[in-house]
């Protein structure tokens, strides 16, 4: 935990992150209205603004809180897709998304970004159910200075009712397609 402590570190410093104190209740009552309004449910910044101050006095009071990447408004995150090719979205349509838990441990979409780079991993291959936290990820490989790998997100196998096959729902595993006849 401590790798990630310095990282989080380093994003608050320079402004890419932030401490949010909102409670479940206050995060529940906010997408509900969002969702009412036909918006899409995402966190509302009212945490984003806190000043010093504000943050240390709620610190000291003991209030719980998160962590969050500060991603910057209407700035446009791009990435060339192994499989999609160049692919773009606009922060405005994402969330700032929590990176440190109150428990304070790292979400995966923090601890994956520092184990990454730790490891210098230069190709990322996972299912295109992926592809819309790909460009928090650039976004926080961009906040820190680092290279960005090669992103391949690939089509997912599905069922006859476009579901992604799983063996929890019964499905064959792919060695069953294959003993049943079925070409890789």
């Amino acid at each position: 935990l401590d790798i990630y402590q310095k990282y989080i570190q380093e994003l608050l410093d320079s402004g890419k992150a932030y401490y949010c104190f909102c409670t479940k209740e206050r995060l529940d009552e906010v997408r509900e209205k969002q969702r009412e309004a036909g918006e899409t449910a995402k966190y509302d910044g009212h945490c984003r603004d806190l000043t010093k101050e504000e943050v240390e006095a709620k610190i000291a009071a003991g209030e719980p809180y998160v962590i969050r990447l500060r991603l910057p408004e209407n700035h446009v995150i791009k990435f060339v897709d192994g499989v999609r090719g160049e692919t773009e979205f606009n922060t405005n349509d994402l969330d700032d998304q929590v990176l440190i838990k109150t428990d304070g441990f790292p979400t995966y979409h923090f601890a994956v970004v520092v184990d990454d780079h730790l490891m210098k991993i230069t190709h990322v291959i996972r299912g295109e159910e992926w592809v819309s936290s790909t460009p928090k990820h650039v976004y926080l490989y961009e906040a820190f200075g680092w290279e960005i790998p090669e992103y391949v997100h690939c089509p997912l196998i599905t069922d006859e009712n476009h579901q992604k096959l799983s063996k929890r729902c019964g499905h064959s595993s792919y060695e069953d397609l294959i003993d049943q006849g079925f070409l890789s």
